[in-house]
């Protein structure tokens, strides 16, 4: 493997891209042990771990190892304890190659289960929640739920909505989102920032000390680097049109389920608009997985291989984002109250926003 192949793709995500015969390393002299069903797998599980794991130093020794665990089992027995998110489980189909399936395990709150019919902006295909426009203390304000990040043509039509509304603010209601795909991310923030942004660096993702060697080698940087977009440029890679809403300000919405992609959001943004933001303390994963997969094996591994920063160096912290104004339970906000003027979190940008005009 090459990493032309990695730098393809923002969230970099592998799912058949380690083989038995690549490069990863594999232990020249294995500890003896019993011949049984899933010898061969644990090996391939080590090699791919000590290659591409972002904590590759804290792996055991290969010849401490029991390759006669359960694929599963070994996996988990190689992680180091700063982990919270990698896993292994029986492969499965997807149906792109850069999901960012890492999610923490904390319970899903069914939104969907609540009140289907009163939302006309949300339908079972989309993870648009809420898509709409206000009138508010002088500004006209967009507000957009989104549940997941996932393909960036399902935004497409909510940036042009805002772009046509000329919008001077906007609310971006992160509270239900566990992340997704980092460039969506980066379609997303492209679109909000101003345009003093386009073409800086949005995130910079930085690896073990072995995989930087090699981006060193092949790029000259052992970094890799995403910037926001041109929304001008008809070439950008992500194929979806822009619309530069090119704000000053935006307020995000999270709550202590808010992640990964979401907290990416913030974190990236920050050097360049003023995010403020509304809810509670976030999940804190300031670190993204690929997935790796093998065609002679039942078996897939999604460990964490890098961890983001912005453009200052500035990364999420473990323990979350802390918000600018506390409002809890927004988790659990039924999908019906979403939008609502009285709705604890938006009530809170409103009273800013008022705040604000009173001040003028």
């Amino acid at each position: 493997m090459t990493f032309k192949s990695l730098t393809k793709v923002l969230a970099i995500f592998f799912l058949s891209g380690c083989s038995a015969d690549d490069d990863s390393f594999v232990p020249e002299q294995p500890a003896p042990v019993e011949e049984g069903a899933y010898v061969a797998e644990c090996r391939w599980i080590y090699g791919t771990m000590h290659h591409y794991y972002y904590w590759n130093e804290d792996l055991p020794d290969s010849l401490d190892c029991d390759y006669t665990l359960a694929p599963v089992d070994f996996f988990k027995s190689l992680l180091s304890k700063k982990d919270r998110f990698s896993y292994c489980e029986q492969r499965q189909s997807r149906s792109r190659s850069d999901i960012d399936m890492g999610w923490p395990a904390i319970p899903q709150y069914n939104i969907w289960s609540v009140n289907q019919a009163v939302n006309p902006f949300v339908s079972s295909e989309s993870n648009v929640v809420l898509d709409s426009v206000y009138h508010i203390a002088g500004h006209t304000v967009g507000y957009l739920c989104y549940a997941r990040f996932e393909d960036s043509d399902e935004l497409e039509s909510v940036m042009r909505h805002f772009y046509e509304a000329h919008i001077d603010e906007l609310v971006l209601d992160l509270r239900y989102n566990p992340g997704g795909y980092l460039s969506t991310s980066q379609y997303l923030a492209t679109s909000i920032v101003p345009d003093s942004a386009y073409n800086k660096a949005f995130q910079l993702l930085r690896y073990n000390h072995r995989v930087s060697q090699e981006l060193f080698a092949e790029n000259g940087d052992s970094l890799n680097v995403y910037t926001f977009l041109q929304p001008t440029d008809p070439d950008n890679h992500l194929d979806t049109p822009l619309y530069g809403l090119n704000l000053q300000r935006v307020f995000i919405l999270v709550s202590n389920h808010t992640a990964s992609a979401s907290e990416v959001m913030i974190t990236c943004m920050r050097p360049f608009i003023n995010v403020v933001v509304v809810g509670e303390r976030t999940v804190g994963k300031g670190v993204g997985m690929n997935t790796f997969s093998d065609s002679k094996y039942k078996y897939e591994l999604v460990p964490i291989t890098f961890r983001y920063f912005n453009v200052n160096m500035e990364t999420t912290p473990d323990d979350g984002l802390e918000p600018n104004y506390e409002v809890p339970n927004g988790y659990h906000t039924a999908k019906a109250d979403i939008g609502k003027e009285d709705e604890p979190l938006f009530a809170k940008v409103i009273e800013i926003l008022l705040a604000d005009s009173s001040q003028e």
